[in-house]
């Protein structure tokens, strides 16, 4: 299976300031046939002397050497891929404890067997039900009440939801 990927670097990935909050993300690596992504952020030991061992990006994420580094080898859609030393405890800490268990997300699965996230097919939806059938209008025959015919009108509305 052949895939193509878009690597989009912000222009703005030298600066370290949040700025407006919108040039946070300093790279992105998309699949262009799912539009899955994985964000890239540049870190950056800001002040070693006081702060000695602390890393952290431009959304003010911070991190320890040890927690970072040394990068542990993996595998990303077959392909050798390196990600951070304590990846379980960086992704816990920013997307809570269930971001390392689930397997569904944003409408898609993660399948093991494939190694990849499927995108789950929409369940149809069931047509609302159908409201009861109304009444049969009755043929009405003129009465005797002083010559008048007494009739009885139905009234048809139909209400779409």
């Amino acid at each position: 299976m052949k895939k193509t990927y878009l690597l989009d670097v912000n222009p703005h990935y030298g600066a370290l300031t949040r700025g407006n909050g919108a040039n946070i993300i300093d790279a992105r690596w998309i699949d262009t046939s799912t539009g899955v992504f994985i964000d890239i952020t540049g870190l950056r030991e800001r002040d070693p002397e006081r702060d000695p061992g602390v890393w952290s990006c431009k959304n003010n994420h911070r991190y320890r050497t040890g927690d970072v580094w040394p990068l542990r080898r993996t595998e990303f859609e077959g392909a050798e891929a390196w990600i951070p030393y304590s990846f379980d405890t960086i992704l816990a800490d920013e997307y809570g404890p269930k971001s390392l268990v689930s397997e569904q997300w944003a409408g898609h699965r993660w399948m093991p067997e494939l190694k990849e996230w499927v995108k789950v097919p929409k369940k149809k939806k069931k047509p609302p039900p159908t409201a009861p059938p109304l009444p049969q209008k009755e043929e009405h025959k003129p009465t005797e009440d002083k010559g008048r015919e007494q009739v009885i009108v139905y009234e048809e509305v139909i209400v779409e939801v």
